[in-house]
């Protein structure tokens, strides 16, 4: 598993949980499995809220007009694993 290495943005004052909640959702909206697992197996919010309620999971989900097969299979295997570690829709934690 290649190691992601994601932009930064504790330099703009956000503490690194928030960094890596984001990190998580742009990942799992990617389809980008290994990219989830290495954020979650550090300690990233499998449940942190998008300003619109949104979890990882929803990003996960949500299959988009530019999603290719590849970005819907790693979808396919982030849904359950998010949901393994705890994870839930925006719905379910209102």
């Amino acid at each position: 598993m290649a190691s992601p290495n994601p932009p930064c943005l504790a330099g703009y004052g956000y503490p690194q949980s928030v960094e890596r909640a984001v990190h998580t959702s742009r990942a799992a909206a990617r389809g980008d499995m290994d990219t989830v697992e290495f954020l979650v197996s550090h300690s990233a919010e499998v449940n942190a809220r998008t300003k619109d309620a949104e979890t990882p999971l929803d990003d996960a989900l949500h299959v988009g007009f530019f999603d290719n097969d590849a970005s819907k299979a790693g979808k396919a295997k982030i849904v359950p694993f998010l949901r393994g570690h705890g994870g839930k829709s925006g719905k379910e934690l209102q």
